[in-house]
């Protein structure tokens, strides 16, 4: 969803409409926000503080009894009454604004030190909640956009701090990316795509690390069912946690297939990367070429991350 929602103020016990909605407060080119099902977006109310006599609006707000708001989401036809009795304008007057909707912060704050600077986002971003890169508690957000030409992706912690990599895949169309907190402690990795190639990064002290390969050259995966044998990039699953895989698809006889995973060993200064050829398994044997784990296993995908994806033309 993108775009603010619109909020007006209800009463009379039927939900008769009071006065106009707040204003839309959104900027030009607004986040896009991403949301799986249990995630939550959010927007500010701004309003002036209304009383029997109209506050600082005095008689032309002609103040009324509210019996709370009607919140309509971005897009939506569908609107919820939310309980909050106050005074309101009756009359066409200017009382307030709504934000654009944006990601919630969810966690508990545990006081460690933040990643935090003055970067921003670029307008018109594709964004979504992600996990807790920064170890502070809270989970932050992800996006994926454009600035001058050049296609971003990044992170936008919890506490404000913009990180961001300038993706050099040249894909034209769809750039997107992904980020996950590693089985290993205080290991995030993200990987970036363009439906062609996809590129480890590994986060830590607050900025990017582009992965290279340990036998030279950035850590890279062919994606996609023209990839010889259909390769893509995935998460291990199996232990109750997350490790990077290269996931591959082997044809059998008949026209199934089996997929294939062999763990991706990141360094421990997430620096170089190199597959574990003795990890090797067939995680899912004899599927059906319709079954949707054959196209997942070609793409950049992580079960327990939700990707972002912008397109660059």
């Amino acid at each position: 969803m993108t775009g603010a929602p619109r909020v007006a103020f209800v009463g009379h016990g039927d939900g008769t409409q009071l006065g106009s909605p707040a204003e839309s407060s959104e900027p030009t080119a607004p986040a896009v926000v991403m949301l799986r099902p249990g995630d939550a977006a959010r927007a500010a109310l701004q309003h002036t503080n209304i009383d029997e006599g109209g506050g600082p609006l005095d008689t032309a707000c002609q103040a009324e009894r509210a019996d709370g708001y009607r919140v309509r989401p971005p897009h939506s036809t569908r609107s919820v009454f939310v309980p909050s009795p106050q005074w309101a304008c009756g009359a066409e007057e200017h009382w307030g604004s709504v934000s654009a909707v944006d990601t919630v912060p969810v966690g508990t704050a545990r006081g460690g030190r933040p990643c935090v600077n003055t970067a921003k986002m670029p307008a018109g971003a594709v964004i979504g909640r992600t996990e807790d890169v920064d170890q502070d508690g809270l989970a932050d957000t992800q996006f994926s956009g454009a600035r001058d030409g050049r296609h971003l992706y990044g992170i936008r912690t919890a506490a404000g701090g913009v990180y961001t990599i300038t993706d050099p895949l040249t894909g034209s169309g769809v750039h997107g990316g992904w980020t996950v907190n590693t089985d290993s402690v205080g290991r995030t990795i993200t990987v970036i795509d363009d439906q062609r190639t996809a590129k480890l990064y590994d986060f830590r002290d607050c900025r990017f690390i582009a992965v290279q390969h340990r036998g030279g050259g950035a850590y890279e995966f062919a994606i996609g069912s023209t990839a010889k044998p259909g390769t893509g990039v995935a998460c291990n699953d199996l232990n109750g946690g997350i490790m990077p895989m290269r996931a591959a698809t082997k044809q059998r006889s008949g026209g199934r297939y089996d997929i294939v995973w062999t763990l991706v060993r990141v360094s421990a200064d997430g620096r170089t990367a190199v597959q574990d050829s003795t990890s090797t398994i067939v995680r899912w044997p004899d599927l059906k070429a319709t079954d949707p784990r054959v196209a997942q296993a070609q793409g950049s995908n992580c079960f327990a991350a939700l990707k972002v994806e912008a397109r660059t033309d």
